[in-house]
């Protein structure tokens, strides 16, 4: 009998030690998300605030980077580029020249939807805009003219 018992706690044990990670055991895992131009194009995100005291606007030249949590706290830890958050997007400006509502995107080319992000480690996933979002941008955009 006592074979056949350590035969089931072994397994039971094992299995209990190696399931067990940050995530399902209850501890302090986060993703860390940003954003990446690598469009070639000035970028310009544009939203809604719910106070004058906030930008309004996230302007990301070609090559720059822009991470979500490193910007908390300096709004009194409002973080209007957070998932589910109260504030939102609307519009995506390229050069200046052409605009595309964030909800004419679509949904896996969304910054705003989590699944558009590609996990460039265990706890860091990175959207990345391309020349591609700026010829959709083009295509199915506005287009505002020469400056």
């Amino acid at each position: 009998m006592k074979t056949f018992a350590k035969l089931l706690i072994f397994p039971l044990l094992l299995c209990s030690l190696v399931s067990c990670n940050s995530v399902t055991c209850g501890g302090d895992f986060s993703t860390i998300y940003h954003l990446e131009n690598a469009s070639g194009h000035t970028i310009s995100i544009v939203h809604k605030p719910a106070c004058r005291q906030l930008p309004d606007s996230l302007v990301l030249i070609d090559d720059a980077e822009f991470y979500f949590d490193r910007y908390k706290g300096e709004y009194g830890d409002i973080n209007f580029f957070e998932f589910n958050s109260f504030f939102e997007s609307r519009m995506i400006y390229y050069d200046g020249r052409y605009a595309i509502k964030i909800a004419d995107l679509p949904r896996q080319r969304n910054f705003w939807n989590e699944d558009s992000y590609r996990l460039v480690s265990m706890d860091e996933a990175v959207f990345r805009f391309t020349s591609e979002d700026y010829e959709y941008a083009v295509k199915h955009g506005t287009d505002l003219g020469e400056k």
